[in-house]
């Protein structure tokens, strides 16, 4: 365990970042937001290459920082397969999805679902939202918190973590009520310059340490753990060993239908797609991040594992004993084995991957409410009054989110997942429900409002139950999302629109 406590020019470092952040924050404050739209979608101002940007800050984490570089540094780099779906999700959305919400000027996807199933099933898959965003978000505030306890508590201790959860949320949340969705955007694209910055000075320095040895220091890393070489893809048998969560079919089976979800359906990415000024230019933004900007940003936080273990391994060649375990692999080399200030960027990377980035989550998840559920109830006020009832929104679910992540502090421990796949499987729970609803408004366009609510409260019910089974991740969800898209489909048939040609079909024969 660590004994650290950051001081000095590592404290100098992280107290510029967050200075940084803070000016940020004052300055699109000046621009007060006068309605929902300027508030919640930045009034579709956004240009193309900042929501690339964000939509990389949104979709990665804390997680992404922390649990990549675990993958890489396991010699299983089969973690990369994920991203197959990754790019088939991005093409369905822009082709799909984006020219339907921008031909109805939605601010949320669910207004889509009022169109096909009516205003229940909008307001229920709001719901289900704000239920999988509050715990996807709050488990990647605590998976963020914990190199922070060790930093400032010199240990994870449960008390630690709680306290490290409290500050990122009230940081979070005062930031998100000053700026709006333009801020958080902004923001984005500070922190995404941060965390980079953080990691590539973490890479110089650590092949500057490494120890000497035979042939490139590529070569050597991707010779594995041992020598025994790196796993990319893995027999042709594990595709259909279902405790696996990284093969070719899991990569077109259920990581593209969780892309799909949070590209799609998840308020806190598709905010960001809507925020730009025509369906092309978000299809664009959309295209940009998932081939140009995320395949390398993945690729190189798991090449940085594999230089880790490198390093740990030493001349002897084996790290067997010496390889940190977990989040410890690379907070361990930022504190112990690099120069004075390099902690310090570390720390400033892990808050702006995980916890800094809440504030576009927050933004997202009041907007959802307000537009999905709060209008509805409250028509005809004044749209100053639904910025406002916005801001108390956005403190209740941080609050919220924060109670979230002090569960995650037991419920991580409890669950023997790696980082990665806890922080997936967490989103699971609300997205099964929401793709089958979707995809069935999307091929059916009309369908009874009952259909939608089963098909949500069945999605929700398959992946509880596969709790437990051994089933991995994105095979829980496929089942899951199947299972709701059949009940979903169910109420094609018993439409006014679907009754009437049934009638008109009796009447001709």
């Amino acid at each position: 365990m660590l004994a650290v406590v950051i001081t000095g020019w590592d404290g100098v470092v992280l107290a510029g970042y967050v200075g940084l952040l803070v000016c940020v924050g004052w300055s699109l404050s000046r621009r007060e937001a006068r309605t929902t739209k300027d508030y919640f979608v930045a009034s579709r101002s956004m240009p193309t290459w900042a929501v690339a940007v964000s939509i990389l800050a949104t979709a990665q984490s804390a997680a992404t920082f922390m649990g990549a570089p675990q993958q890489g540094a396991s010699g299983d780099l089969r973690y990369l397969l994920a991203n197959v779906g990754v790019v088939i999700a991005a093409v369905v959305v822009s082709v799909v999805f984006l020219p339907a919400y921008f031909r109805l000027n939605v601010q949320t996807p669910y207004e889509l679902l009022e169109r096909a199933y009516g205003t229940p099933v909008r307001r229920m898959a709001s719901v289900w939202y704000l239920g999988g965003r509050l715990m996807a978000s709050g488990a990647r505030v605590y998976i963020g918190a914990v190199p922070f306890c060790l930093a400032v508590f010199g240990e994870v201790t449960g008390v630690g973590l709680l306290v490290c959860i409290a500050g990122f949320m009230l940081f979070g949340a005062l930031f998100t009520l000053a700026s709006g969705a333009r801020g958080a955007i902004w923001s984005d694209v500070v922190q995404v310059g941060v965390y980079l910055g953080a990691a590539v000075v973490l890479g110089v320095v650590l092949v500057w340490r490494l120890p000497a040895g035979d042939g490139s220091v590529l070569a050597r890393a991707f010779a594995g753990p041992g020598g025994g070489g790196v796993v990319l893809i893995g027999p042709a048998g594990d595709n259909w060993d279902f405790s696996k969560p990284f093969t070719l079919l899991t990569a077109v089976t259920g990581w593209m239908l969780l892309n799909l979800a949070f590209f799609a359906m998840d308020q806190d990415l598709t905010q960001r797609l809507l925020s730009c000024k025509s369906a092309a230019h978000a299809a664009r933004s959309l295209l940009l991040n998932t081939v140009v900007i995320t395949l390398p940003v993945v690729g190189g936080f798991v090449l940085l594992g594999m230089l880790l273990s490198l390093y740990f391994a030493g001349p002897a060649g084996s790290a067997a004993s010496g390889l940190p375990a977990g989040t410890e692999l690379i907070t361990r080399f930022a504190f112990e084995h690099s120069p004075v200030g390099v902690a310090g960027l570390m720390l400033a990377g892990v808050l702006a991957a995980g916890p800094a980035g809440i504030n576009s989550s927050l933004n997202a998840m009041a907007s959802s409410f307000i537009n999905d559920l709060y209008r509805p109830l409250r028509p005809g006020l004044a749209e100053g009054a639904y910025v406002r009832a916005g801001r108390v929104a956005t403190v209740v679910i941080g609050v919220a989110m924060a109670v979230f992540a002090a569960l995650c502090v037991y419920w991580h421990e409890a669950s023997r997942k790696s980082i990665i796949d806890f922080a997936m499987g967490v989103m699971v729970f609300a997205y099964a429900g929401l793709i089958g609803v979707f995809v069935a408004a999307v091929v059916f366009k009309k369908l009874a409002w009952w259909s939608g609510v089963g098909a949500l409260v069945v999605g929700l019910g398959v992946v509880v139950g596969l709790q437990g089974t051994g089933l991995a991740t994105p095979w829980v969800l496929t089942v899951g999302a199947g299972v709701a898209l059949v009940v979903a489909s169910l109420g094609a048939s018993f439409t006014p629109e679907a009754r009437s040609a049934q009638r008109g079909n009796d009447s001709e024969g």
